[in-house]
């Protein structure tokens, strides 16, 4: 249920309505009212006849409620209206219930055809976009130069994000790298997909090392770029040195855990009143399990907000000495 709920969060609109209607099944199917949960995601599915994702949740619910014959129907129905969250199908225990089921095997090839049809439109456009990038000052593109490549959270953009992030940049002499996701939410953009976060994630690091002499390379995030980034650190971790994830919601079950010596540091940093508080602790404990260099830091005072420019800078830090230190 907790892989669900992130990958249903990186899939939000944005908006105060959607954000309401997705808080109020999210509610019903945690307390266990699985009937209620697929009466209101049925109700938002029918009024929003193209919505694939509320066709999706009324599928999850109602195979939580057991009314397994009705589930994948539904489940075909979001395929029919493009439904491509193959990764969500593949692995959300909301809908072991129906795996079993003869059509749903044909449900996955449904869904792994619009996969196709989505990342070929998305890498297009995504190959096409200019991030934003602020060099260090005196830059020598043939010295090797670490690269902070920072995720901002829903509805944000790439130059509030560098804006938030340049000081911290600067004073480590790090190239900062701050993209936009690409898929409108509000007045900016969200993550909506993990698949299309990650091609994004790489290319950006291979124009990267096209462009100039590439030193170690930090992702980080805030919000749901942090959950990206924090994904991102378990499935591709040799892609980076550091992870910096700033009021992250940590899963346990999104990814498995890195192994082996190339093994990023992570920074975890969140407010003490952020309401993900207690699942960077749980995070801290696993990475710190499982070998991996990690530092938690509960900034206090603050809420779900981006930390001062000093906070920042002090993860960008503690992860390039972590690295030398390695």
């Amino acid at each position: 249920m907790l892989r669900t709920l992130l990958i249903v969060l990186l899939c939000l609109s944005g908006s105060a309505s959607a954000q309401g209607e997705f808080a109020a099944w999210e509610q019903k199917m945690l307390s266990g009212d699985f009937d209620a949960a697929a009466t209101q995601a049925r109700g938002i599915a029918q009024l929003h006849g193209t919505s694939s994702v509320w066709a999706y949740r009324t599928a999850a619910s109602l195979a939580r409620a057991g009314d397994l014959d009705r589930s994948i129907e539904w489940l075909e129905t979001a395929a029919e209206r493009g439904y491509s969250g193959v990764r969500t199908i593949e692995t959300d225990s909301d809908i072991d219930a129906i795996r079993g089921l003869p059509a749903f095997a044909g449900v996955v090839e449904r869904v792994k055809a619009n996969v196709a049809e989505r990342m070929a439109g998305f890498t297009q456009a995504a190959s096409e976009a200019t991030p934003t990038v602020i060099r260090p000052r005196g830059h020598d593109p043939a010295v090797p130069t670490p690269v902070l490549l920072v995720l901002h959270g829903t509805g944000g953009t790439g130059k509030a994000t560098a804006r938030q992030w340049r000081s911290a940049a600067a004073r480590a002499g790090a190239v900062l790298i701050a993209p936009d996701a690409l898929r409108p939410s509000g007045n900016g953009f969200a993550w909506v997909f993990r698949d299309e976060s990650e091609w994004y994630v790489e290319h950006l690091i291979a124009e990267a090392r096209e462009d100039f002499a590439v030193g170690p390379v930090i992702v980080a995030g805030f919000s749901q770029g942090a959950n990206i980034a924090m994904a991102m650190g378990r499935s591709h971790p040799s892609l980076f040195d550091g992870v910096i994830a700033v009021c992250g919601h940590w899963e346990d079950d999104v990814a498995a855990m890195p192994e082996g010596d190339d093994r990023p540091g992570w920074y975890l940093m969140i407010g003490e009143r952020d309401p993900w508080v207690e699942t960077n602790s749980v995070a801290e404990r696993a990475l710190d399990e499982a070998g991996t260099s990690v530092e938690l830091r509960v900034v206090p005072r603050l809420g779900h907000e981006v930390p001062p420019t000093r906070e920042l800078y002090k993860a960008v830090s503690w992860c390039l000495r972590s690295k030398t230190e390695d």
